[in-house]
């Protein structure tokens, strides 16, 4: 059980080659105005000098531990058999957290006893865009600060309603759905949020205290499927769980979007295709597979043409409103 008055948290981060950014996200843990907390880093098998950087850190609440390459999954599962806490929270290495990320974390859990999990807003950096410049890029949270009534419609809706680098979860609830899956290059964590939703309430703040760089992220298409035919699975027993169908779509579009960044037409509409069956009424599903409909060879480029006229009729509307 989780101690409320003031709950100690094991900080978990999978590390693997982040050279670059991995002291700023050990610096915004040790920061943090709430300090009843370990932190752990697994390196999962660093070629560079990541290791090093955790290395020249002093101090006693920190922990590196080391182990052979086995994905981003297994690093985050090693630091959960690892912690010595209840209360687990995950930050990514390429990502941070503000000061007060903790601070509000447990603020939740003593709000809200009900929940199993927790989370805040995230501000975002993609490519191309300082890191000064977040308030430009920030991902919209459907919900106001409280129990997510429907995870599903909530996340569907949300540009991030929870990602890996602004969630806490009590350790037996992760525990119970068997922990993060391993052998998933993409995705996996998406995956187990929706594992825990099924089962779990979620308390989150709108305040944006985790900021999640996607900068340097390659994403891929799933081209095996291994999240949707998941997804697939907590729906045939979840049939009636509000938004879950379209959850599902959601991430599907998401695939068909990467395969036209891939240049994979037949993957890429056959995922489209798909994501219209399970959220008919998405614009944004018709829309990508339209594209895919069209005749001409380079459809990501007629895609990036769509969207700089939609921005500028948009820019045009706001500045006429």
């Amino acid at each position: 059980m989780i101690d409320l008055h003031e709950p100690p948290i094991t900080v978990i981060i999978p590390l693997f080659n982040k050279v670059a950014t991995i002291g700023r996200a050990i610096s915004s843990v040790l920061s943090q105005t709430y300090g009843s907390f370990e932190l752990i880093v697994v390196d999962d098998g660093s070629t560079d000098l990541s290791a090093s950087v955790v290395k020249s850190f002093s101090d006693s609440r920190l922990r590196l531990i080391s182990q052979a390459n086995m994905g981003v999954s297994a690093a985050r599962n090693c630091g959960i058999a690892s912690a010595k806490h209840e209360l687990l929270a995950f930050l990514d290495a390429d990502d941070y957290w503000d000061s007060r990320f903790l601070e509000v974390i447990v603020h939740l859990c003593r709000d809200f006893p009900m929940a199993s999990w927790y989370a805040t807003a995230c501000a975002i950096v993609l490519p191309g865009v300082p890191g000064d410049a977040l308030t430009k890029s920030t991902p919209r949270i459907s919900t106001t600060r409280g129990i997510v009534k429907n995870f599903f419609v909530a996340a569907t809706n949300a540009d991030a309603l929870v990602t890996s680098s602004s969630v806490a979860i009590q350790r037996s609830a992760i525990q119970s759905i068997g922990c993060f899956p391993v052998g998933i290059a993409s995705g996996e964590d998406m995956l187990t949020w929706s594992k825990i939703a099924v089962q779990y309430d979620l308390a989150v703040d709108p305040q944006r205290l985790a900021v999640w760089d996607v900068s340097g992220i390659n994403r891929r298409p799933d081209r095996e499927r291994l999240v949707e035919k998941q997804l697939i699975g907590i729906y045939r027993q979840s049939r009636r769980l509000p938004g879950l169908r379209q959850y599902i779509g959601k991430w599907i579009r998401i695939q068909a979007e990467l395969s036209l960044i891939d240049n994979d037409n037949l993957l890429g509409r056959r995922a489209a295709l798909r994501s219209i069956y399970y959220s008919p009424k998405s614009f944004k599903s018709w829309y990508i597979a339209s594209i895919f409909m069209l005749p001409f060879p380079d459809k990501l480029r007629v895609h990036k043409s769509i969207k700089v006229l939609m921005k500028y009729f948009m820019s045009r509307r706001d500045g006429q409103s």
